[in-house]
């Protein structure tokens, strides 16, 4: 299956929720075994069929390098690992509550030291922190934890400059103050 087939299906949809048939697209890639556009999504400045494929999905221009990097991410996550099960190639929730997940024992999230640093550090004020974004994506891997869910991913990413800091504030209420399930 090429890169070209996996992007046809989900173009149908791409008007009412794109960051939703991105992540169809990325995860018929990872289902379908294409080793190769996924390694080539690794890859953020290196032009591809596949990153290109992967900013098409934005609604408008100025969100393709969050659609593109949300590509990328999910790459990173997903390299020569032969995950199936689906809430890997969708992912469950936003940053904040993936990151909530990192650690061992009782020190999870907060309480391990490593990834409360690391979430400051990506909530933290300024431009996006495409580095730190890089490295949450990889401790969720090492640490074999589920990752945010990849539309979500993208929609925030393309909100991020938001003068309200929306996306950082409901990531902190993720990862600090979760609601509790009844």
């Amino acid at each position: 299956m090429t890169v070209a087939d996996t992007a046809a299906a989900p173009q149908m949809t791409t008007q009412h929720d794109p960051s939703g048939a991105l992540a169809h697209w990325l995860a018929a890639m990872a289902r379908s075994g294409n080793t190769g556009a996924i390694c080539d999504l690794q890859r953020p400045h290196q032009p591809s069929e596949a990153l290109a494929l992967a900013g098409r999905f934005a609604a408008d221009e100025k969100d393709r390098p969050a659609f593109e990097f949300t590509a990328t991410l999910f790459a990173q996550y997903h390299a020569a690992l032969p995950w199936r099960d689906s809430i890997r190639h969708y992912g469950s929730g936003d940053m904040g509550a993936a990151l909530r997940r990192v650690g061992s024992g009782t020190l999870r999230g907060p309480s391990d030291p490593g990834c409360d640093r690391l979430f400051k550090q990506l909530v933290g004020p300024g431009a996006l922190p495409w580095r730190h974004l890089q490295h949450a994506i990889a401790r969720l891997r090492s640490a074999d934890r589920f990752p945010p869910s990849w539309s979500q991913l993208a929609r925030d990413l393309s909100t991020w400059s938001s003068p309200d800091r929306e996306v950082q504030h409901r990531w902190a209420r993720s990862f600090w103050a979760p609601r509790r399930s009844r």
